[in-house]
């Protein structure tokens, strides 16, 4: 009987444990940056400690109730104590993430992605601005100069410098300019690179987009903070791309400016995210001491003698 007692209560303890185990990962995942190695490596050995304590609790029971508890064994209880706050803290952690700081978290990086949608809006919009006024202002410029070619010299050197940068021999016989002909020839090849661009630009844009709002949409926790680390760099590098494209229009190739010090939630910072969102401690003080409870079952239930006018041992048999 006192086998399968012993068996039962360390299955329980065991579960515990493992729910422990779990909490902790959680909670280090976001300290970690989502390194999972590392995380499942610190958990396992918080989780290990937390045995052999136990166990070193259970064996010196007898004598810490001896003692009454006054003795060297008391630093095991201190360590206890220290693990116990640990996990408290990790689990407060995760626990902060999960239903406190994560529609601040979705809501902060999808406002960074719109900045990238945005930025391509007006790159496009410019672009089919610029298309047009690049092929009205040529024709324009081109039919004044045929008219009369002695009397528009600037007209001529505007057409061979940018934006318009006509080669010289389809301008060489004013009177013979095929406006529409020559306009199409500098236009169309122009259009053609300015929609290769914007599709090849749409592509990455949507891909690298994508990439990052799965990860906050769908919660990916293993990869949730090196995503939102990397969100910044990824806002950047995607503005960059925009701006070296805008550079190539005709007209309105101004760069677009970039925000800088976009700030970031402390996700991977317990103490600035505990400050900032203030969680309830009831509910994590809770779970913790719950399963602790129950991970010192084996210590609870261990039977030992007791010292004094009597003597009390329920599994030692009376000669």
């Amino acid at each position: 009987m006192k086998q399968n007692n012993f068996l039962f209560v360390d299955i329980v303890s065991s579960l515990f444990l493992l729910v422990l185990l779990v909490s902790n990962f959680l909670g280090l995942l976001y300290i970690t940056e989502g390194n999972m190695v590392l995380s499942f490596l610190i958990s396992m050995l918080i989780i290990v400690f937390y045995f052999f304590i136990i166990k070193a609790l259970k064996s010196n029971k007898e004598m810490m109730s001896k003692n009454k508890y006054m003795d060297k064994n008391i630093i095991l209880w201190v360590f206890f104590l220290i693990l116990s706050f640990g996990t408290f803290a990790l689990t407060t952690h995760f626990l902060n993430v999960e239903f406190n700081s994560k529609a601040a978290i979705q809501k902060d990086a999808q406002t960074k992605l719109d900045i990238v949608n945005t930025a391509f809006t007006e790159y496009k919009k410019r672009a089919d601005i610029d298309m047009q006024d690049y092929e009205g202002g040529l024709k324009t410029r081109l039919q004044a100069y045929s008219g009369n070619p002695s009397r528009n010299i600037d007209i001529k050197n505007e057409l061979l410098e940018k934006p318009f940068s006509l080669p010289p021999s389809s301008i060489q016989y004013p009177k013979y300019i095929n406006v529409n002909a020559v306009a199409d020839a500098a236009v169309s090849p122009l259009t053609n690179v300015t929609n290769t661009n914007i599709a090849k630009l749409d592509k990455t844009l949507i891909q690298g987009n994508k990439k990052y709002s799965d990860v906050f949409e769908n919660w990916k926790r293993t990869k949730l903070m090196s995503s939102y680390v990397e969100l910044n760099g990824h806002v950047e590098s995607s503005i960059l791309k925009i701006n070296t494209n805008i550079e190539k229009l005709p007209f309105q190739n101004k760069p677009l400016a970039l925000q800088e010090g976009n700030p970031v939630l402390p996700i991977n910072k317990p103490i600035e995210l505990y400050n900032k969102f203030k969680p309830d401690l009831l509910v994590p003080s809770a779970a913790v001491l719950f399963t602790h409870l129950f991970i010192l079952i084996p210590f609870f239930t261990e039977k030992v003698r007791k010292y004094g006018n009597s003597y009390i041992d329920h599994n030692v048999r009376e000669i």
